[in-house]
């Protein structure tokens, strides 16, 4: 065994955390837990993976879920094409597999949402296979322990950390090793607070001899965040307003808001007026209620406003909304940023209309 791989079991078996999906480790949890943890630090995703565990305790539970259920039990995750395809897969596994998760990379490949990361975490993990994972935290202690200059974000730096992965991997550890790696990049080789003099790996580590360790690993450099401007219209008749359900494809598919503008800047008063009129609401006031609020996303920079308008009557056949009720509303799968404001929605959206015209 290679002595970094012996090094890496052996800090592992004493420092691993206890988590739920390691203490009972079935490819059902294994799986979940990866797909949670795709973007979403583990302390983070902790509470949802254990609600799921309580809501779908098994894959055929899942499966057999709306996926505005599982929609709205993501809610705040973000990533939210990463719970529609997890539904999806759970589907396939009861239909395509007879509610038996495939054991094998080409296998588990078929399933929709699984990459070659998570295709290898659930085969190793879960099935003992001799395959290697490469996410952040292995990318990053590869780059140091073989100080490799290449960018990990491009193909090229992928390819050479995971064939320095195989170069380590001992055949028949590959669930701990996996693990291990995994676990100290997350805990000691970090991207900042690492520290090298207490580390059991410093004797075997080329970007420490070479002074290196804090410019690896490098990335290239990334897409640069876009402005988006979000101009909202809460249209309520005192007792419900109406919600969109976002049919197009999109980070928010199947989440529910209200009808919207967007564009690079906030809309002026003359098109939010124009887009009523388009859809058939005439000598309206418009009032704004709630703005600016700013919401990060990691292609967008959301500057969003709340506008609200009263009428007697919610107009019909406006394209994909829904009349509900405050309490309706909290059960429905939304965006983080629209369920950061339904609670001012449910106090004051549903008042007579304010004196103050935009």
């Amino acid at each position: 065994m290679h002595p970094i791989a012996q090094n890496l079991l052996q800090w592992y078996s004493i420092h691993q955390r206890p988590l739920p999906w390691r203490t009972n480790p079935n490819p059902y949890r294994i799986w979940l837990s990866e797909i949670m943890l795709q973007q979403t630090r583990v302390d983070q995703g902790l509470g949802y993976f254990n609600r799921f565990i309580e809501r779908f305790p098994t894959v055929h539970a899942l499966a057999e879920a709306s996926e505005e259920e599982v929609l709205k039990l993501w809610q705040g995750l973000g990533y939210y094409s990463r719970a529609r395809n997890l539904h999806t897969a759970a589907k396939q596994v009861m239909t395509d597999f007879k509610g038996e998760f495939p054991q094998n990379v080409s296998e588990l490949l078929t399933l929709k949402g699984v990459g070659h990361y998570t295709a290898a975490a659930v085969a190793s993990i879960a099935f003992g296979r001799d395959e290697v994972v490469v996410d952040g935290n292995v990318h990053r202690l590869m780059a140091r322990l073989f100080d490799i200059a290449e960018p990990v974000n491009k193909p090229s730096g992928h390819r050479m950390a995971e064939a320095a992965m195989r170069e380590l991997l001992p055949q028949g550890k590959a669930a701990e090793f996996n693990q291990a790696v995994m676990e100290f990049g997350a805990l000691h080789c970090t991207p900042r607070n690492f520290n090298c003099a207490s580390c059991v790996l410093q004797s075997s580590c080329l970007a420490h001899k070479s002074g290196t360790s804090i410019i690896r690993p490098v990335k290239a450099e990334k897409t640069k965040v876009k402005p988006l401007a979000l101009d909202y219209v809460i249209i309520t008749n005192g007792k419900q307003w109406l919600m969109r359900k976002r049919t197009n494809e999109g980070i928010w598919k199947n989440l529910f808001d209200f009808p919207c503008l967007w564009s690079e800047t906030p809309a002026s008063h003359e098109h939010l007026v124009a887009y009523l009129q388009k859809n058939g609401m005439h000598n309206v006031h418009l009032n704004l209620l709630i703005g600016p609020v700013k919401h990060i996303l990691s292609h967008r920079r959301i500057t969003a406003h709340f506008y609200v308008v009263h009428c007697d009557d919610l107009p019909v056949g406006w394209p994909n909304t829904h009349p509900v009720t405050a309490e309706e509303a909290a059960r429905l799968p939304v965006p983080k940023l629209i369920e950061s404001v339904l609670p001012m929605l449910s106090n004051e959206a549903l008042n007579p209309p304010a004196t103050t015209k935009r």
